[in-house]
């Protein structure tokens, strides 16, 4: 399994146009991906789901999942919240309620930098 990491804090710097690149060109080659949005502007969701402005992809979305995890120790919930978009492409909605996520998981895991590798292991 190969995991693919675009990330910088500076906006407008083309993270989501190269993600959704990357993904579309993986999934064409038969390569099965799971593009896992974290960015709660969640544009990258809004244009797999094909949804219109002022719309945001419905529940469960990875917000529900880190909730579950962090508030209510619910395990193995990310599956419900995997949206399949076309052949080996599914996506692991954001939300806008992802923006205070930072925040949450550091007040309430003892070990904030392995959360999403725990949220993600049952699909491994």
């Amino acid at each position: 399994m190969l995991t693919i990491s675009l990330m910088n804090a500076k906006g407008g710097v083309a993270k989501s146009t190269s993600s959704l690149c990357l993904a579309s060109y993986f999934a064409q080659k038969k390569q099965r991906v799971l593009f896992i949005d974290l960015d709660p502007q969640a544009n990258a969701t809004k244009t797999l789901l094909e949804i219109e402005l002022g719309r945001f992809a419905a529940a469960p979305t990875l917000y529900d999942v880190l909730y579950s995890f962090i508030m209510e120790s619910r395990k193995n919930t990310v599956a419900e919240a995997i949206k399949p978009v076309y052949e080996n492409l599914d996506l692991l909605p954001a939300s806008p309620r992802m923006e205070p996520f930072k925040d949450l998981v550091k007040a309430n895991s003892r070990r904030p930098l392995d959360v999403l590798k725990f949220i993600l292991q049952p699909i491994k």
